[in-house]
């Protein structure tokens, strides 16, 4: 099920609390004997609703109208909210044994026995809060694993070998134009959406994935100007030229007798070897 909060989020302000950076998450968690990989179980849904606040996210059904005693997704502030939440009940660990990223956990340690209780001591803060995880996401004493999308292992951040094996099973291109970058003229605020510090969700995956290739996006621009600078441009580019005309000659010539007199004038372009009487 899902319900439009769009007019409860134009009405609650923004939460200012700040995520964290993913590269500096993903270097810290690198170069480490024993990984362990954990993710929350319906995550926003593990916390629970000011009691206040619990009629404003109301929907309607056919039979009756019902509201959320926990954080349904879609609100504005879901991310920040248990952003701050796993800052708040990891924060003497967190550095040390544990990396957080919203719904997304890492326990590391360089010796078996340090893992041992690094896990027992998350597991109690766990416990300790009620919080849940989903077993199918995790995965506990291993030495490589991944992490917000990245590799991590003993030696460090390594090449993803599922991402490898696309590019290798990626036919070449057989047009000119495959092989250059790619160019998104858009009126939409997409290259803002996807570097903004606070993405959650499927808007993380997407900006890790996208990140990868080549892409740049460029203001579209007003139609009407397009149009009339190529209008412009077609009709200067296909005009008629002028030929400068060098100037004309005048000849003169004259004659009398007893009869009378006469006197008559040629004038002859330089350009053409027209004349004119």
């Amino acid at each position: 099920m899902c319900t439009d909060y769009t007019n409860l989020n134009k009405a609650c302000p923004k939460d200012p609390y700040p995520l964290p950076n993913i590269d500096w998450l993903v270097e810290g968690a690198s170069s480490f004997a024993l990984l362990s990989f954990m993710d929350a179980y319906s995550s926003y849904n593990q916390i629970k609703m000011h009691p206040w606040d619990e009629e404003k996210t109301a929907f309607i059904t056919n039979s009756r109208t019902f509201c959320y005693k926990v954080m349904p997704f879609g609100l504005k502030n879901a991310g920040a909210t248990y952003q701050r939440l796993m800052d708040k009940i990891f924060e003497k660990i967190i550095g040390i044994n544990v990396e957080v990223y919203v719904d997304n956990m890492v326990v590391k340690s360089t010796m078996a026995t340090n893992h041992y209780k690094a896990l027992e001591r998350v597991f109690q803060v766990l416990r300790r809060h009620q919080l849940k995880l989903n077993p199918k996401k995790c995965s506990f004493g291993v030495q490589a694993g991944k992490f917000l999308g990245f590799m991590l292992t003993k030696r460090g951040i390594e090449a993803n070998l599922e991402k490898c094996q696309v590019i290798i099973n990626m036919r070449s291109p057989w047009m000119a134009k495959e092989g250059y970058p790619i160019v998104v003229r858009t009126d939409l605020p997409i290259k803002q959406v996807l570097r903004k510090p606070d993405l959650v969700g499927m808007m993380v995956a997407w900006s890790i994935q996208l990140s990868e290739f080549d892409i740049s996006y460029d203001n579209r621009g007003h139609i009407k100007v397009q149009v009339l600078a190529d209008f412009i441009i077609e009709m200067t580019a296909g005009g008629p030229t002028v030929k400068e005309e060098k100037g004309w000659f005048l000849s003169m010539d004259g004659a009398s007798n007893h009869t009378g007199s006469d006197i008559r004038g040629a004038k002859q372009s330089a350009n053409r070897g027209k004349k004119r009487r």
